[in-house]
């Protein structure tokens, strides 16, 4: 076995532990959950929201989200938005518990976009195990 190797995998994963420890202080990622749980701390603080963030309800003076099974009201007015839309935003958090719209992304039909990917990936499976085989005795795939 080469000396090289084992040394050279303990460098690249120190490596990729000090970036990590590096992001984590130098610049936390901060969550509308965390903001949530730590109102105090985080009054005033931007930060962005996405993911699984879905509109709730619309009210006069912005609309609702939730995101993992919390409620909260966001001020702005969004043109042509509807309930069910996912969105992603950058928003200021307010201590009081809702937010404040800075800039807004609407994912028009997320869920179908995403149930579309998968058919590539199905159409290549089925083209991989239609002119491959497996042998599971010597472990290998082969032409068939």
């Amino acid at each position: 076995m080469n000396i090289k190797r084992p040394v050279r995998i303990i460098l690249y994963l120190s490596v990729m532990l000090g970036l990590f420890i590096y992001g984590k202080v130098k610049n936390p990622a901060v969550t509308l959950q965390m903001c949530l749980n730590n109102p105090q701390k985080y009054d005033g603080c931007e930060i962005k929201v996405g993911g699984e963030a879905k509109v709730a309800e619309l009210t006069r003076d912005g609309f609702t989200i939730v995101q993992m099974g919390r409620k909260v009201p966001v001020k702005g007015c969004v043109p042509n938005l509807k309930p069910n839309e996912f969105v992603n935003m950058w928003v200021i958090f307010h201590k009081d518990g809702w937010l404040e719209l800075q800039e807004i992304y609407v994912a028009v039909q997320r869920r179908s976009k995403i149930y579309l990917s998968v058919l590539p990936v199905l159409l290549i499976t089925g083209l991989f195990l239609y002119y491959f085989k497996f042998n599971l005795r010597q472990i290998e795939i082969c032409e068939r």
